[in-house]
């Protein structure tokens, strides 16, 4: 089984909750939903994240995503997942609340 993850605020999961699925403000204009492997939550949340106090962070189990996943690399040459379609809610496995550090960085411990 293959874990990847999603970072999102809080609004975005609760909004994924009521639609039954999950669909990023990436979704329409990059044809495609970030995720992250875990040894790069920390980097990713501290780039794209900062401006928010917490985030909740979605463990997906790859397998069970119904839309197409390509991981596909970066401009440094790491992949990512990346999903092309809606993410469908029963392939989240977890989901955790992440808070900043009171010096306003995040630090994800991998899951």
């Amino acid at each position: 089984m293959t874990l990847i993850y999603i970072l999102c605020a809080p609004q975005a999961y609760e909004a994924a909750l009521e639609l039954g699925r999950y669909e990023s403000e990436s979704l329409p204009t990059e044809g495609f939903i970030h995720a992250s492997p875990a040894n790069q939550l920390t980097r990713v949340a501290n780039k794209y994240y900062r401006h928010y106090p917490s985030l909740q962070l979605l463990t997906v189990e790859a397998d069970k995503i119904t839309a197409p996943v390509k991981w596909e690399a970066i401009s440094n040459g790491d992949l990512y997942p990346h999903i092309y379609g809606s993410l469908n809610m029963d392939a989240v496995s977890n989901v955790q609340t992440v808070e900043r550090s009171p010096d306003g960085t995040y630090q994800i411990a991998s899951p």
